[in-house]
């Protein structure tokens, strides 16, 4: 494998910061015949690196840690470039890469105008449902304490916490009639 040793340790000292992938051929014994083939490999490092010393090269080197492929024999439909089948190959993957990350984009956009459009309809049910009759309300609360004690307290009927509050105001509109009332009788 010094071949591919070379090449691994050229491209890691050529970018220590920043190693690129490294796709080369190696010599490999096949177990069942014993001849010696050339194998193409690709490995792709991730973002883990150590400075160790290299006894080969006698001198501190960055060790990437990585990932590799054995591709030839696999994928040699994907390629139109014998001498090098990383070629087409990493241009596939990237595409494939390019598509899945669209794919999440899309999905994503979608998703989030789903979402606005959620937040849209809730935001007309609140004013339509909550909002609109609370300021209706409170507008017969302000006639009624203006002295318009026979003005009519809508939502009445409605069995949740503005039926609540516009019983309340009811029973209210209705006690001040009556002291009202009660008053003008005594003052005749």
């Amino acid at each position: 494998m010094p071949d591919l040793y070379e090449i691994a340790v050229v491209k890691a000292l050529s970018k220590p910061e920043a190693p690129e992938t490294v796709c080369g051929y190696y010599k490999w014994i096949e177990p069942k015949t014993n001849k010696t083939v050339d194998k193409y490999i690709c490995q792709a490092p991730v973002n883990i690196t150590l400075l160790v010393y290299d006894p080969v090269l006698k001198q501190p080197i960055r060790l990437s840690a990585g990932t590799a492929a054995y591709i030839d024999g696999y994928f040699q439909y994907l390629t139109q470039n014998p001498a090098n089948p990383a070629e087409t190959i990493s241009s596939e993957v990237e595409k494939n890469v390019n598509a899945a990350s669209q794919q999440v984009f899309m999905s994503m956009a979608i998703a989030f105008a789903v979402a606005i459009v959620f937040i849209a309809i809730l935001a007309v049910f609140t004013i339509t449902k909550v909002a609109n009759p609370i300021v209706e309300i409170s507008k017969i609360a302000d006639r009624i304490a203006e002295g318009e004690i026979d003005a009519e307290v809508p939502y009445r009927e409605r069995k949740d916490e503005l039926g609540i509050l516009a019983n309340s105001i009811e029973r209210l509109r209705r006690s001040l009639k009556v002291t009202m009332q009660s008053l003008e009788e005594a003052l005749k």
